[in-house]
């Protein structure tokens, strides 16, 4: 879906990955926990989750095309 946002989503999950990621069980560029929690604090309120009905994958693609544009508008 939206092939043209994969680079983008690649770039932010570098952008979101903890840093030296690598040298951590399971070695995935995951974000760090307490960075997710604000995150999704920021994002949803109240405990960081999501309102009932909501769409994550709808609000991850709107976060993309956000940074997308934001990146390009520089």
């Amino acid at each position: 879906m939206r092939p043209w946002l994969w680079r983008d989503a690649i770039g932010l999950m570098v952008a979101f990955a903890a840093r030296r990621w690598w040298t951590r069980s399971p070695w995935l560029p995951a974000p760090d926990r307490d960075y997710l929690s604000w995150r999704l604090q920021t994002a949803y309120g109240g405990d960081g989750s999501p309102p009932a009905g909501a769409d994550g994958a709808a609000d991850l693609v709107s976060l993309v095309q956000f940074r997308r544009d934001l990146r390009r508008d520089r």
